[in-house]
This record gives structure tokens, C-alpha cells and sequence, in this order.
């Protein structure tokens, strides 16, 4: 339900850590008090790298590859103002397990190489929390900001996360994108300026996917081919410019705005 907004208020998040410097911190997400205190996720990787506890970014990453939570992990990463930049790869993929995302930065991932996924985020399987920070890709590629594409995940997003400006040139969903049996609950934060030819902020094709709007607004979406037009002689069609739902549901509550 619309009340379900997490076990800590997402506001109170970033200034809680922050005041307490993160040496024997619980983490007001999970309410746990990591032994031997927080990791810092502060050196640039070749390889991806597995992360299971709990994280907080010291510097600016600029990483050439990616961070993964699977199956049996549960990880939560404090941005503490820092962005994370992977411009050969997304920056995060959840394979099972629970990855929580906090604080204030920026995170711009990009086409993963020998891949076909292009998200700044891939949910595979599993869970994600998003409890603030800025989501963004680093140019147009064939899929959007957050990937959801494993049956069964889910996506929590709360007030304080922003998907912005993902472009998706001529595929679907330039922010969001959920072809598969998942949830994807939206209890604040925005989705904006994103682009595609279907579903320029949001592209729902499963039949048993559900994206619930309970808050938050998505808004400014743009709905255009690949050369700017809305159709061509090919017979394609631009649809949805801020929402397009082939399979599956979409809902939307009070107080939420599109």
C-alpha cells in the first residue's frame, strides 16, 4: 500500500550517517551494526566485484567495470556525496540477494561490453533499494537507467531518487525499463527527461509486471524515433512519451503526478 515507504523514513537517511561518521554506525536501513564498521568502496576496480555488508564511497569513483550483490548477499552503500562513474559497464547488477542504495550522488553507468544490457542499474534477480542518490546514463545505448529483466525481483524507490535523461534511441524505456515478472514500487523521487521510441520514462511488456506508483512524479518523458520523427515508412511508431505499458500494470495513487 501507499504506506509501505520503508523501514526508515529515506529522508533522514543521508543526514543520520553523515552526522554519525559511519565508525560503528547501525545502518538505518537494515538496523544493522556492521562489525568492524563500514567498508570503504573507495578504490577504482578492473574486475567487477562482489559486495556483501555494508559500504560507504570515501572518493569519486571512476571504475572500468562493475559492483554485483548475488544470490544469498545482501549489501547497503552509502553514496556520502560521491558519484560513481563506469563508462564501460553498468555500475551495479543485483543477481539475487538485496542491494540498498543511500545518500546523495550521482551514479552513471553505461553499455556493459559483450553484453546486451545497457542500464546504469541490471535487476536480475533479487531486490533493490533505492533511497536516494541520481541515476544517469553516459550516452544512448539499447536499454535504459534501471533494467529490470529477472522474474520475480523487486524495485523499491523512495523519496530522494532521481532517473533522469536515460535515451534509449530507437529501443524501449529510456529510464525504466520491466519485461519481466517483477514489481516495481514507486514510493517517491522523480523520473524525468527520459527518451525512447516506446516508453520514454517508463516501459512496462510482461504480463506479470506491476508497476505500482504510490508517490513521487514522472514527468518531462519524450516519445521519438531514432531520427527525432514519430513515425517513418517503415511503419514504427513513437509511443508514450512519459509511460507506455504493452503487458502487464501500471497504477498510480494519490499523492504521485505524471
Amino acid at each position: 500500500s501507499a504506506a509501505d515507504t520503508g523501514p526508515v523514513d529515506p529522508n533522514k537517511i543521508c543526514q543520520q550517517l553523515t552526522t554519525s561518521g559511519l565508525t560503528d554506525s547501525v545502518c538505518p536501513y537494515c538496523g544493522v551494526q556492521p562489525e568492524g564498521g563500514w567498508t570503504a568502496l573507495d578504490t577504482d576496480i578492473t574486475a567487477w566485484q562482489r559486495l556483501n555488508g555494508h559500504y560507504i564511497v570515501r572518493s569519486a569513483l571512476n571504475n572500468a567495470s562493475y559492483y554485483a550483490v548475488l544470490a544469498g548477499d545482501s549489501a547497503c552503500v552509502f553514496l556520502n556525496g560521491q558519484g560513481i562513474t563506469t563508462p564501460d559497464s553498468y555500475a551495479f547488477q543485483v543477481e539475487g540477494g538485496t542491494l540498498t542504495v543511500m545518500g546523495s550522488a550521482t551514479v552513471t553507468g553505461d553499455f556493459k561490453s559483450g553484453s546486451s544490457v545497457g542500464a546504469t542499474i541490471d535487476v536480475v534477480s533479487g531486490t533493490l533499494n533505492l533511497c536516494g542518490g541520481t541515476y544517469r546514463k553516459s550516452t544512448g545505448s539499447s536499454n535504459a537507467v534501471v533494467a529490470v529483466r529477472g522474474d520475480g525481483c523487486t524495485v523499491n524507490m523512495y523519496n530522494g531518487t532521481a532517473i533522469e535523461e536515460g535515451n534509449s534511441y530507437h529501443y524501449e524505456g529510456g529510464n525504466v525499463r520491466l519485461t519481466a515478472n517483477a514489481t516495481f514500487n514507486m514510493y517517491g523521487g522523480t523520473i524525468r527527461a527520459g527518451q525512447a521510441y516506446c516508453g520514454g520514462n517508463v516501459y512496462v511488456n510482461s504480463a506479470g509486471a506491476q508497476f505500482n506508483m504510490y508517490g513521487g512524479a514522472i514527468l518531462d518523458g519524450k516519445a521519438q524515433l531514432a531520427d527525432g520523427s514519430l513515425y517513418n515508412d517503415e511503419q514504427q511508431y513513437a509511443l508514450g512519451g512519459n509511460i507506455c505499458v504493452l503487458k502487464g500494470n501500471f497504477t498510480q495513487s494519490q499523492p504521485a503526478a505524471v
